[in-house]
């Protein structure tokens, strides 16, 4: 007995190491059938990851985009202008309101692609604000003119489109932007007023800390990035209907009050607010036409209206409560009964003598 189970037990540990040998190389096959699979995508992957690089780098390329080194001189624009565009476009052709308004709707970076490519970029999400308004082609100036020299160009069209006509203002746009956005904005627009960095004017706080009170931060004007890829509409619906949660109030039919007559001194109309728009971009380039220019003596005149500002509601309490927490030097600014460019201004009672209210236009 002893023997015949010695016997069958080695044969039952040769047919079990047959069977453990059969499974040990089907095994191994498996595992470099399912290696060299995961190897092939992984190459078709790194593959695709390149052919997409590639795309990117051809569109970058054909593109050719970047910022200014500089802010773009008006001065060079104009003299490029006369060599390249003045044959197709006269001075008169940027003041037919066709194209005031198509470049109000349209980004600088979007021009400049054109510019540079002679095809007009694709806008993948039009908004009200932001259109489809560029004509489909136009020619190529890659080769022509370099990056600044092509900056230079679109922001003198626009100033000769009147992006420049602040004259026609009754208000000083430097004193409004200076009264009431620099306490955020900063006295140059660059983002660092002292409610946000907790600085003053006052050279004895000058080392102050930087609190960074306002989160999402003021803008910075003089941000290319921030500023060259916002159409005028743009900027004209966050002046008039505030950015919601941010810090950023509703301007549109405010009341500015004198501050030594306490009477009301100008309203936050549309045209107001469109020029304060004109005014914000001048951060962005530099107005160095010479003085005895005929379009330096008189800016072209601009759009006075794009019939885009509403009252919206929902904005006065946020409005309200930044009035409360942070009042100007003018006192508080109520807000009108009536639209100001529909029907003139009634004025609250607040603002009244004897509590009647005065139609005020």
């Amino acid at each position: 007995m002893p023997l015949l189970f010695n016997e069958k037990l080695r044969k039952n540990e040769s047919h079990g190491s047959k069977v453990a040998s059969l499974f040990f190389t089907f095994f191994v096959f498996f595992l470099a059938f399912v290696t060299s699979g995961c190897s092939t995508q992984t190459s078709l992957s790194e593959k695709s990851q390149v052919a997409a690089g590639l795309a990117v780098d051809e569109t970058l390329a054909a593109q050719d985009f970047d910022f200014p080194s500089k802010h773009p001189s008006l001065m060079r624009g104009r003299t490029l202008f006369q060599q390249h565009c003045v044959k197709c476009h006269s001075t008169a052709f940027w003041q037919q309101d066709t194209v005031k308004t198509d470049i109000a709707y349209t980004t600088p970076i979007d021009t400049f692609l054109m510019l540079t490519t002679g095809e007009t970029p694709k806008v993948s999400m039009p908004t009200a604000q932001r259109k489809q308004v560029l004509p489909p082609n136009h020619p190529a100036f890659k080769d022509a003119l370099n990056r600044d020299d092509r900056w230079a160009v679109i922001f003198y069209t626009r100033y000769l489109a009147g992006a420049g006509d602040m004259a026609s203002s009754h208000v000083d746009m430097a004193g409004v932007f200076g009264g009431n956005c620099a306490v955020c904005h900063g006295s140059k627009g660059q983002g660092d007023g002292f409610l946000h960095t907790g600085k003053t004017g006052n050279h004895e706080l000058h080392d102050a800390a930087q609190l960074k009170n306002l989160q999402p931060a003021p803008a910075n004007f003089q941000q290319y990035r921030r500023v060259y890829n916002r159409t005028d509409a743009q900027l004209l619906k966050y002046l008039c209907e505030g950015i919601y949660p941010s810090a950023m109030p509703a301007w549109y039919g405010n009341v500015n009050l004198d501050k030594d007559t306490g009477k009301p001194d100008y309203i936050f109309d549309e045209p107001l607010l469109l020029n304060l728009v004109r005014y914000i971009r001048t951060w962005a380039y530099t107005n160095d036409l010479s003085e005895d220019l005929p379009e330096a003596k008189n800016p072209p005149p601009g759009l006075q209206s794009l019939q885009s500002c509403k009252q919206l509601p929902t904005n006065y309490p946020w409005f309200a409560e930044m009035v409360e927490h942070y009042p100007s030097e003018s006192g508080v600014k109520p807000l009108p009964q009536l639209d100001p460019v529909a029907g003139g201004l009634v004025l609250p009672k607040e603002l009244t003598k004897g509590g009647q209210k005065q139609h005020h236009d």
